[in-house]
């Protein structure tokens, strides 16, 4: 986890949880969603609740921008190949490990 929050207040210095959500910026739109914070406990400490969080945020993005590669962009705050490069590089990855596994 990189940053902190004092979940009393909702005050958070930077992104949160595996997915690297942005509490302070998103915690409307995940709050509306059923991910809530309580007084001295982080939702995204919990890989599946950080995991619903960034799926939430990814899909909005893909119906926004019209595209993955433009929704991974806004996720990730801008243009950059090497963030695209490395996440295409691990869902082929997933992909053939799918493939591999079910052939057995």
């Amino acid at each position: 986890e990189i940053g902190w929050c004092d979940w009393s207040s909702d005050v958070c210095s930077s992104d949160l949880g595996v997915m690297q959500v942005m509490w302070r910026i998103h915690n409307g739109l995940l709050v509306a969603n059923g991910i809530e914070a309580t007084p001295g406990q982080n939702p995204l400490a919990d890989p599946e609740t950080a995991i619903d969080a960034g799926c939430l945020l990814l899909s909005r993005y893909i119906k926004a921008c019209g595209s993955v590669q433009a929704a991974m962009e806004r996720y990730y705050g801008g243009r950059s190949s090497s963030y695209r490069s490395k996440v295409n590089g691990n869902i082929t990855k997933i992909m053939n490990h799918r493939m591999r596994t079910s052939e057995l």
